[in-house]
């Protein structure tokens, strides 16, 4: 799948840098995300909120996370 492009920094501040990483994720990991690492709420719990068994809920967050971290 095509990920959107990420603006080039051109000197943009660390906070800044991840605001467009987190922006350019399709909604769905960035839900996942924000329900998993900043709520703390359960892969299960989540996977049924998004109609996905948890292994999948685990791997889209990984690869959310990947995503971030590589255009961060």
């Amino acid at each position: 799948m095509a990920q959107p492009r990420v603006p080039d920094s051109g000197g943009e501040s660390p906070a800044e840098g991840l605001y467009y990483a987190l922006k350019a994720l399709d909604p769905v990991r960035r839900a996942v995300l924000d329900l998993s690492v900043r709520r703390g709420i359960p892969d299960e719990d989540i996977a049924r909120m998004v109609g996905t068994d948890p292994g999948r809920l685990a791997a889209r967050r990984d690869e959310a996370l990947a995503e971030v971290a590589a255009a961060a």
